[in-house]
């Protein structure tokens, strides 16, 4: 390749893999980006869903089936995920500079801080899945639930914000939505529930306090 000295990028030929990776990996964002968007707006559908609902349509207990099986691994994940993120926080007392020390350590070649960072991407990811798919299903129905998922919806965006600086502001507002789409919904969820439901969601509800 010829190279001019005085203007050294005029015959700069770039590497079409190198340039392709980038492309790809912009289409890969901008689709979970999409995907992401319209997971939101089918929560803020659904609490809609359920603030014009008929008596008949609420149900306090999940019925066997593929929602009940995802809800109770959701249910395990979130509690892991919580307790992760507490764990992280305990470091420092700022979940921000925590992420920001792992990710210099595992720049350093920290064996346990890149394990850890793994560990919090690897459960996000997870959560993602199963927060998609409750929003296609018809779970205005539940709505303790739905204020569940809504909960941790807006924690993993905070996680997030963190873990990928360069979508930063992306996840700052998704996240701010989520947290006034829990607002809304407090207000319209009844107080009154039957005590097993509330033994049984006693611990993640706990642990979603902040």
């Amino acid at each position: 390749m010829a190279f001019d000295n005085e203007y050294p990028y005029l015959d700069y030929e770039f590497d079409d893999n190198f340039l392709g990776g980038y492309e790809n990996e912009g289409l890969i964002q901008i689709t979970e980006h999409s995907r992401q968007i319209r997971t939101l707006l089918r929560y803020k559908c659904a609490t809609i869903r359920y603030f014009y609902r008929h008596n008949t349509e609420i149900s306090i207990n999940v019925q066997k089936s593929i929602f009940y099986e995802t809800k109770n691994s959701f249910e395990l994940l979130a509690l892991q995920f919580i307790k992760l993120i507490k764990k992280t926080k305990a470091i420092t007392g700022n979940f921000e500079e925590v992420i920001q020390i792992i990710h210099c350590n595992v720049a350093g070649s920290d064996k346990n801080a890149k394990a850890h960072l793994m560990e919090l991407n690897n459960i996000v990811e997870k959560l993602y899945v199963k927060i998609h798919f409750f929003s296609e299903q018809d779970i205005h129905k539940y709505p303790r639930f739905l204020l569940t998922v809504i909960r941790v919806a807006y924690e993993v965006c905070k996680v997030q914000k963190c873990l990928k600086g360069q979508f930063s502001e992306f996840y700052q507002e998704l996240g701010e939505n989520y947290f006034k789409l829990e607002k809304d919904l407090l207000v319209m969820t009844p107080r009154e529930v039957p005590q097993k439901h509330i033994i049984k969601n006693k611990q993640l509800g706990e642990a979603l306090l902040r």
